[in-house]
Parts: structure tokens; C-alpha cells; sequence
């Protein structure tokens, strides 16, 4: 069985720094044979990722705590 989604460490995905967190990019259409992305967000304490829109893709961001 193939697996669709794999962590940081599996991941040859590019990891992005900005001044409110971390993302690292783990599957894309390539992986998920789909327009749907998937990544590894980490939101620092206060800040917040700022509004924008993926024309060209799916997002699906699962929030664990905060």
C-alpha cells in the first residue's frame, strides 16, 4: 500500500519560514493524483497565517491545539 501523506522526516517537501510559522509542503498533485496539498503548518503563539486563496489548489489545514 502507498501512502499518500508521510511526516517532515519522510518528506523531501520544502519547508517555508515567514514571520508567523513554519510549513512544510509533504504531498501535491503529483503525490495525491489530486488538485489537493497537503502540509505540515506550525503557527508561532499570536501570530496568525494571513489571509490569501490557492487558486490553483485544494488546502486543508487541521488544527491539533491552540
Amino acid at each position: 500500500m502507498t501512502h499518500l501523506v508521510r511526516t517532515s522526516a519522510q518528506s523531501n517537501g520544502l519547508t517555508v519560514c515567514e514571520s508567523w510559522g513554519t510549513l512544510t509542503w509533504l504531498a501535491n498533485g503529483g503525490v495525491t493524483g489530486s488538485s489537493i496539498t497537503v502540509g505540515r503548518v506550525v503557527i508561532y503563539k499570536g501570530a496568525q497565517n494571513p489571509r490569501h486563496s490557492h487558486p490553483n489548489c485544494e488546502e486543508v489545514l487541521y488544527l491539533l491545539t491552540g
